[in-house]
């Protein structure tokens, strides 16, 4: 399988008591992201050899670059204000971001046809991202905007859906009614 491309990032704020998600949100326009699962690992040796092994899932770290981080995407995925009457994006210490499901899909080739891959994460938490600002030069440097945050396991266990579609409707549609939204 070759990747290609990466597109429709949303997410959908998580009610953890019912299962379901509400206010699906596109985060912008996706330029890289790299999911990284953790596992853990535990062997017992007995009578000078290896006679066990226990390993799973822990929870992935991800870290999801954008053209741009938005007040609106900031606010939604960190749980921080937006003053309606100053358009000002206020952070708090106490601000808790909620949790939220979210996803993407890329473009693959699979002997030589063109698929796109739908992934689902249902239970992410991100954290507050650096900034990193740079001045212009002699030469224009695009700037993006990255956000890392953490998957886990859901109530079900679950941690991960994918689905491979031959259109990029079908991916599309698909994600929506992962978000809780059939539109």
């Amino acid at each position: 399988m070759a990747k290609i491309g990466l597109s429709y990032p949303i997410a959908a704020k998580l009610d953890e008591s019912t299962g379901t998600y509400s206010d699906k949100i596109v985060m912008g326009k996706t330029i890289k992201a790299d999911i990284t699962p953790s596992s853990y690992d535990a062997s017992q040796y007995a009578d000078d050899e290896l006679c066990e092994v226990e390993n799973g899932f822990q929870s992935c770290s991800e870290t999801l670059e954008l053209n741009d981080l938005t007040q609106e995407v900031s606010s939604y995925l960190l749980g921080h204000k937006i003053d309606e009457s100053t358009g000002e994006m206020i952070a708090n210490k106490d601000d808790t971001a909620p949790y939220v499901g979210h996803g993407f899909y890329n473009r693959v080739k699979r002997n030589n046809q063109l698929k796109f891959r739908a992934i689902w994460f249902p239970k992410a938490k991100f954290e507050e991202p650096t900034d990193s600002n740079e001045t212009k030069g002699e030469n224009v440097n695009f700037q993006s905007s990255s956000i890392t945050g953490k998957i886990i396991a859901n109530a079900d266990g679950d941690w991960k859906c994918e689905k491979t579609f031959d259109t990029s409707a079908e991916a599309i549609a698909w994600l929506n009614e992962k978000a809780g939204d059939s539109m």
